[in-house]
């Protein structure tokens, strides 16, 4: 037997048969069970879409059950069947992710009325997730490569996921003489939306990015084109700035995002800014100042998104990670970004906001 949308188990075979002959009705795909253990090993071969089972059972209890079907499938709905005073632990067991309870005897057709609404929160549920799971890839494939060189500059970014679907995006182009433009931005919240959002800007920067000379300009046109799409609902950080190889020097322009980590190595200081301007999609005439700093051969640009400065709430691991980047400001390592960013990432593994890093050597 495949997978059931329907797994039923009772201890008592009278009530088992009773349900089994409701369902019967309107569902074909049902499994049935007296002995919660049985019920469970199928569960973890063929799963479930609703799991109907009885709360008081010798062998195994119905709250215990239900912990081992949302481990297997978080997203498996659980209709308790409960005895007249077994309310209290019924309703525990909601707080615990059930999706209902039913006290016995049931009407069948408010049974019925519970299968049904937990098939089609199953279903928004696995909706939600398949959705969840494209906006994923879609970001991922919105992203160039992680590493790239050109005749005076040596690029490696890194995108690290979080918890949530996020809208960091970084980008970068060869430009006339040599220059490379390099753009980084963060949606506000998460989600589908942010991940389009993003991928409404990759469109943008590719088109614009040729042909405007400074990085103020583009800005600007990035932000007319979003005025109409967001309407003022929620807008997005953005940085970019155009590295030019003769002289050597960033030109850089900031629509709310933080100035990058500006490691001036000759010297073992980061050179700081806080010139921004509004966030992309907040004003329609919102303007944008272009900036210019002096590069030094042997410095190094680290772009980022907020998802590396909010790893915990009192600053520390980014205040590590600005530490090991001017240790190492000598370190001659191919793999400079991994060494930097992984220490700090995997003592918190459970980060919720995305982690983009875009490391600029000259």
């Amino acid at each position: 037997m495949k997978r059931a949308d329907l797994l039923v188990i009772d201890d008592e075979f009278p009530v088992l048969y009773t349900i089994k002959a409701i369902l019967e009705k309107h569902y074909t795909s049902i499994a049935t069970f007296t002995d919660p253990k049985e019920g469970l090993a199928f569960l973890a071969e063929k799963g479930c879409r609703v799991l109907i089972t009885d709360l008081r059972m010798p062998k195994i209890n119905g709250v215990e059950v239900q912990r081992r079907a949302l481990a297997a499938d978080p997203d498996i709905q659980v209709i308790m069947l409960t005895a007249h005073g077994s309310e209290k632990v019924a309703v525990e067991a909601l707080k615990m992710g059930a999706f209902h309870y039913i006290t016995k005897p049931f009407d069948p057709e408010e049974l019925l009325l519970l299968v049904r609404k937990a098939l089609d929160q199953y279903a928004f549920r696995k909706r939600i997730q398949y959705d969840t799971e494209m906006a994923r890839s879609l970001q991922i494939n919105l992203l160039p490569a992680t590493t790239m060189a050109t005749d005076r500059f040596r690029i490696s970014a890194r995108y690290i996921p979080g918890g949530n679907v996020g809208g960091d995006y970084y980008d970068y182009q060869l430009l006339s003489g040599g220059a490379l433009g390099v753009i980084i931005a963060d949606a506000a919240g998460h989600g589908v939306s942010s991940a389009m959002m993003m991928a409404m800007l990759k469109m943008a920067f590719t088109t614009a990015a040729p042909a405007c000379g400074n990085p103020s300009t583009l800005l600007e046109i990035i932000n007319r084109s979003f005025i109409p799409i967001l309407k003022g609902r929620t807008f997005f950080t953005a940085f970019y700035g155009i590295f030019q190889p003769e002289p050597l020097r960033l030109t850089f322009a900031s629509a709310g995002h933080p100035f990058p980590l500006f490691l001036r190595t000759a010297e073992q200081r980061f050179l700081e800014s806080d010139i921004t301007g509004p966030a992309i999609g907040l004003f329609h005439d919102a303007a944008y100042v272009d900036n210019e700093i002096s590069i030094q051969t042997g410095d190094r640009i680290l772009l980022y998104t907020d998802g590396l400065t909010d790893l915990d709430e009192d600053g520390a691991a980014f205040a590590e990670f600005r530490n090991q980047m001017q240790a190492l400001a000598y370190s001659n390592q191919p793999d400079l970004l991994d060494v930097l960013s992984q220490p700090v990432v995997q003592r918190h593994p459970s980060h919720a906001d995305d982690i983009t890093m875009v490391l600029i050597e000259c």
